[in-house]
């Protein structure tokens, strides 16, 4: 049952003047592991010689294995882990770091930057099309923010389903997931109504499976999937 959409921000120094977007193949090249890119001027021609350095989340962070799974992909399990890239537990050290170095890169979920972004500089993500697009609600509510966003759900067995307290927290979390999905310590994307209002359609009829049809179809808008079960 879909409950959010997840984004990913990419983020810069605000002093940062050279770059306002970067492609999935460079930020590939930077974040890869064994990488051995310091220096801004590596990244592209035309950047300066400025050092680079990487604030953004430890291995243990969901937000971390999403990030390996987007941009490095194959069986790539982890991002590069030397001196450049300085990993933290929390945002809020993340936050600090690229706020203040002149030469900082790093990412984190949307809504850390939706909560500084007096003190960050966005950037624009190139999935390929030469058309870079940086993330917002919106954007990442029609699922068009590629391929940093994700759709996030809660999976219930169906046996347990019946179980009166199972069905009251599943049928609570669809009623009220924008509310709560959005909440500040949260901090996901809603989704829209209608899509949550199928979503509680089909549970209460206790319809089983995904509207997943194969592979190809994992970036179309929860919208039109969930439209067309209805």
């Amino acid at each position: 049952m879909p409950i959010a959409y997840d984004g990913i921000a990419v983020m810069v120094n605000p002093k940062n003047t050279w770059c306002d977007a970067l492609t999935v193949a460079e930020l590939k090249k930077i974040f890869e592991s064994g990488s051995r890119i310091a220096n801004w001027k590596d990244v592209r021609a035309g950047f300066p010689d400025a050092p680079l350095k990487i604030y953004a989340p430890s291995s243990d962070n969901g937000t971390y294995d999403y990030f390996v799974e987007a941009i490095i992909g194959g069986d790539a399990k982890t991002l590069r882990s030397d001196s450049v890239y300085s990993a933290s537990a929390t945002q809020t050290a993340n936050v600090q770091g690229i706020a203040g170095d002149r030469g900082a890169l790093g990412f984190f979920g949307f809504s850390y930057y939706e909560n500084n972004r007096d003190r960050l500089k966005l950037l624009g993500i190139d999935n390929g099309d030469g058309k870079p697009l940086k993330p917002s609600l919106e954007a990442i509510r029609a699922n068009a923010y590629h391929p940093l966003a994700r759709p996030l759900f809660i999976y219930v067995n169906r046996k347990a389903a019946d179980r009166p307290e199972v069905s009251a927290f599943a049928t609570y979390l669809l009623k009220d997931a924008s509310k709560i999905v959005e909440h500040p310590k949260v901090g996901y994307v809603a989704l829209q109504p209608e899509i949550y209002a199928i979503a509680l359609k089909r549970f209460e009829k206790r319809i089983t499976g995904t509207v997943y049809s194969d592979e190809h179809v994992v970036h179309r808008p929860l919208a039109d999937l969930f439209k067309a079960v209805d």
